[in-house]
């Protein structure tokens, strides 16, 4: 109900020029290059906002450790449960 009374608020002139482009273009996704555009650019907005580039680094390492952690305990569901 909450969706329905929030779409009678959208104005249909607003949604037509969404409505021409091509399917093709929404579900093309984005490319490697891209995608690593994305995450410089967002980097770089971070840091401007005074947020520690190396906090993000650190964060992807401990993911990364994280998942090898993972990967290397955990060859099943249940093996995975029995880990933590």
């Amino acid at each position: 109900m909450q969706y329905q009374t929030q779409l009678k608020k959208i104005d249909p002139d607003a949604i037509i020029p969404f409505a021409q482009i091509p399917i093709e273009v929404w579900q093309a996704g984005y490319s490697k290059e891209q995608k690593l555009e994305a995450d410089s650019e967002g980097l770089r907005f971070a840091a401007a906002a005074g947020y520690s580039p190396q906090g993000a680094i650190n964060l992807f390492e401990r993911w990364a450790a994280l998942h090898r952690e993972y990967m290397t305990h955990a060859s099943t569901p249940v093996d995975a449960m029995n880990s933590l």
